[in-house]
């Protein structure tokens, strides 16, 4: 090719080069304007519904709850709304759990979101982006006005929890409208049940709960079901609801010894003074082994590979009659008793305890209290609805005494409101007063937190060893001793102590004997791990946390100023009297707490120069 022919080439190039960068950009530009447009009409413009057209003003809110008839409930309830306020249209989204929060957080990052969202656990979220709603929590319910005993009475105080299940405690005011009450049960299929394990009774004891487990096992094998028939429908989720009840019924006993302030409550200065004191041994307590160690062993009973699964697979195994047994919520009642009426009878109860005489006898022999369960399924209110007071006066609606009642029935949910009647199937959910409390979190923020559920995890969804394993065992004990040690450890250890001088096979080490073993060894290694690694990170983690042991809403000096000034300005309202007293203890739980953590950390400092630059030693390695 001439030299002419090839510079026209690179031109031609460098044209079609800059030709493609500038329809790039003007795709870009394009795009921009038109989300643009998009978000300004939905800002500032009309309403974007067909209602409109109608001349209607127009509320939405979302949320997840798509169990049963969640869904078609709401819809009746906003139609009946409609009825009331013709000139009203309510629109319902409904977002899978799956997709919810990504979902939520773009709506409110592109000012899109709708007027009222289910809340979730969201502190980065709440404060910019959602209304303070104590102004209208302190005025009574209008539609509870035909009622004697809940008329001309503040809305919160309607509510059987106070609505203390919408109280953001650390921006010490209401964000969340609950509309239903929730307790955590187990539920077993009755026909089921029956069949696998000879019985139709909800168990009593947790001795009764393992021997069905293991009744139901041993059914499915003989007939070789082990993978169509489950003990317990198992999943991350179904596991933390196990979680939940039997960490707190085997750490309650921690209680006394250790809140040495006597405020019912073991602290955060209380807890790590204890721990890096010596006072309470993370690796050897009998309180913390209870606790783990029964749910390793309830985890036993879930399906293959339980902590990749989700809730609603979990649900759909329970549902499909592929698990006898299942631990959830009440928010999964209505849609299970539908679903499953034509197939198999379910039955509840709560999760059993100990008898005395039963392993963990000692320590799981009393049930967590719910007589502090706080009403749940919250909605919030936006900073982006045009109809602030339409979309509250909507949630009133919704939570009169005679709607709570009629929309929770047909949920199948607890009525959050004071008088309302649940449905007659939840008499095995109603909360149980009696009981004891939580004593003891495991970790505090950040590094422990992180650390712990790491660990925790790893540790629930190992699987025991095999026949293969134990004969493995079993042949390399009959050699070298020392070899055996060095290469099984503390499981090794205990064989050989087990059989002494003795022969070494099944008659003098059973496979049971050996699980037993290997699942106390398994427990030992993560537990003595994980406190070493409390020892060595707590103290920082303790650190950043006395730092925030009082109010936001109090940190805040120019807070502080216009709580006063308006004050003065308007006189002691009802949501002035609550900022000022948010102040006042907040600034006074500084004073007491960050002197009381000041003494704590100067002591264990003192006691524990090394604790900062530990590694762990030899224990973190075990």
């Amino acid at each position: 090719m001439s030299t002419t022919g090839a510079a026209k080439l690179e031109k031609r190039r460098e044209l079609f080069s800059r030709l493609r960068n500038w329809l790039g950009l003007a795709i870009l530009l394009g795009a921009l304007g038109w989300s643009t447009i998009r978000v300004a009409i939905h800002s500032f413009g009309p309403d974007s519904d067909s209602a409109l057209i109608e001349g209607k003003r127009v509320i939405r809110f979302a949320h997840w709850q798509l169990e049963g008839r969640c869904v078609e409930a709401l819809n009746e309830a906003c139609r009946e709304y409609e009825r009331l306020h013709p000139d009203v249209a309510v629109r319902q989204i409904e977002i899978p759990e799956r997709a919810y929060v990504q979902w939520v957080r773009t709506q409110l990052i592109g000012r899109t979101a709708p007027d009222l969202i289910e809340c979730r656990w969201w502190p980065d979220l709440t404060a910019r982006y959602f209304v303070p709603l104590t102004a209208y929590a302190e005025q009574p319910n209008p539609y509870n006005a035909d009622d004697p005993n809940l008329a001309g009475i503040p809305w919160r105080e309607t509510y059987v929890d106070n609505m203390m299940g919408g109280w953001d405690v650390n921006l010490r005011d209401y964000y969340g409208i609950p509309l239903s009450l929730f307790t955590v049960r187990c539920y077993a299929n009755k026909t089921l049940m029956e069949k696998a394990a000879g019985t139709s009774e909800a168990p009593k004891t947790l001795g009764e709960f393992i021997g069905v487990c293991d009744r139901i096992r041993a059914y499915a094998r003989k007939h070789g079901l082990e993978r169509e028939l489950l003990p317990i429908a198992g999943s991350k989720y179904t596991e933390n609801m196990f979680r939940s009840k039997y960490w707190s019924m085997g750490v309650w006993g921690l209680m006394d010894p250790h809140d040495t302030n006597c405020d019912g409550w073991m602290d955060e200065a209380e807890r790590i003074e204890a721990i890096l004191t010596g006072r309470l041994d993370l690796a050897t307590d009998p309180h913390i082994r209870a606790a783990h160690r029964v749910l390793y062993d309830i985890s036993r009973y879930f399906n293959p590979g339980f902590m990749g699964a989700q809730r609603d697979d979990s649900v759909f195994l329970f549902a499909q009659g592929n698990a006898v047994m299942i631990a959830t919520g009440t928010w999964d009642a209505g849609s299970l008793w539908r679903q499953v009426a034509d197939d198999f009878e379910i039955i509840a109860f709560d999760f059993p305890i100990a008898a005395p005489d039963e392993p963990y006898g000692q320590y799981i022999r009393h049930r967590v209290t719910e007589a502090g369960a706080l009403a749940g399924f919250s909605m919030g209110l936006t900073r982006f609805s045009r109809h602030k007071d339409l979309a509250v006066d909507f949630m009133r609606f919704l939570t009169s005494r005679r709607q709570n009642e009629i929309l929770n029935r047909k949920f199948r949910w607890f009525p959050a409101i004071r008088g309302a009647q649940p449905d007659e199937i939840l008499e095995a959910f109603r909360p149980q007063e009696e009981g004891i409390y939580k004593a003891l979190d495991p970790f505090f923020e950040g590094q422990t937190k992180l650390m712990y559920e790491q660990k925790y995890f790893a540790y629930i969804s190992e699987v025991d060893p095999g026949r293969d394993d134990y004969e493995a065992l079993l042949a390399a004990a009959k050699g070298d001793s020392e070899a055996l040690v060095a290469k099984h450890g503390l499981l090794a250890r205990r064989l050989l102590e087990r059989v002494g001088d003795g022969p070494i096979d099944e008659q003098t080490y059973p496979f049971s004997r050996y699980i037993e073993d290997w699942r106390e060894d398994h427990y030992d290694r993560f537990i003595r791990a994980y406190a070493a690694d409390f020892d060595r990170l707590a103290l920082d983690d303790f650190e950043r946390y006395r730092t925030r042991t009082y109010h936001p809403i109090a940190q805040v000096e120019a807070t502080v100023a216009s709580a006063r000034a308006k004050a003065v300005r308007e006189g002691l309202t009802p949501q002035t009297r609550r900022v000022l007293s948010s102040v006042i203890l907040g600034q006074a739980n500084k004073i007491d707490g960050q002197a009381r953590y000041r003494a704590v950390y100067r002591r264990l400092k003192e006691k524990r120069p090394q604790a900062q630059s530990d590694a762990g030693g030899e224990d973190a390695g075990r």
